[in-house]
């Protein structure tokens, strides 16, 4: 038989994987904030590369491209 976590178990243990990577704010231009836990899905979806996220939120501002306007910070 297969041992088997509790889903309280499971939670506990999500939650500190989690903790690990960096949570980010990220703001769009137009205003709509969104709160990130790690980048590399968000940046996925967004169609951009990780660093490019990691760049604006280490304080280089973008001027052109998709993260245009996009400021962000870690939390």
């Amino acid at each position: 038989s297969l041992f088997r976590h509790s889903e309280e178990s499971r939670s506990k243990i999500s939650e500190k994987a989690l903790s690990r990577y960096p949570h980010y704010k990220l703001i769009d231009p137009n205003g709509v904030e969104y709160v990130v836990v790690g980048i590399n899905e968000f940046a996925k979806n967004l169609g951009v590369c990780p660093s490019s996220i990691r760049k604006m939120v280490g304080g280089i501002k973008p001027t052109w491209g998709k993260l245009k306007g996009w400021t962000g910070e870690i939390i």
